[in-house]
C-alpha cells in the first residue's frame, strides 16, 4: 500500500471482499476448535458453522440452529461475519462509514477470542474498507491472472 500511494498517489486503496471474509471466517474456525473440547455439540460441525447460511444442507441447518440457541461463541462469531456481509450492501460512504463503526462496536462488545486481533486490523485499514463497500469492486480477476500465471511458472 505504501508503494501504491508512492507511486500513484490518486489511486484508491481497496481491500478485497473475500481475504476480509476469510479473515473472519478464519476467526469462526478457531473459536470452533476451542469451544469444541467443552461442547461435543460442535463435534464434526466445522463446515456446519463455517458454510453461508443458504449453502447448509437441511441437517446442517437444523444443528446451526441448535448451536445457535446454545449461544455458543463459534454461533456469535458466525453472526459477526454474517453482519459484516451485510456492510457490503452499502453505496453511500457516509452510512458505510457509520455502519462500519457500529459493526465494530457490536463485534468488540461481544469480547470473542481472536476476534479483536482482526477488528483492530479493519480497523487500521478502514479506508480502504470503506472504499470496498461503496466501490462494490474485487480483485477476483487478478487473483484470476496471478493464478493462471503461477501455475505455468511452478
Amino acid at each position: 500500500m505504501n508503494v501504491i500511494t508512492a507511486v500513484a498517489p490518486q489511486a484508491m486503496i481497496i481491500h478485497d471482499k473475500f481475504h476480509l471474509i476469510k479473515k473472519l471466517t478464519e476467526v469462526i474456525d478457531k473459536i470452533r476448535r476451542k469451544e469444541v473440547v467443552d461442547n461435543p455439540l460442535l463435534l464434526k460441525q466445522k463446515y456446519t458453522v463455517l458454510k453461508n447460511e443458504n449453502t447448509r444442507t437441511e441437517e446442517q441447518q437444523n444443528v446451526f440452529k441448535q448451536i445457535d440457541q446454545a449461544n455458543l461463541k463459534t454461533a456469535q462469531a458466525w453472526h459477526v461475519r454474517e453482519n459484516f456481509k451485510t456492510l457490503f450492501m452499502v453505496a453511500n460512504k457516509k452510512k458505510a462509514i457509520s455502519l462500519f463503526d457500529d459493526w465494530v462496536q457490536e463485534s468488540k462488545a461481544r469480547a470473542l477470542m481472536f476476534l479483536d486481533k482482526v477488528i483492530a486490523c479493519f480497523e487500521k485499514h478502514k479506508p480502504g474498507i470503506i472504499n470496498a463497500f461503496i466501490t462494490h469492486t474485487t480483485s477476483a480477476m487478478h487473483e484470476n491472472i496471478n493464478g493462471r500465471i503461477q501455475g505455468c511458472i511452478g
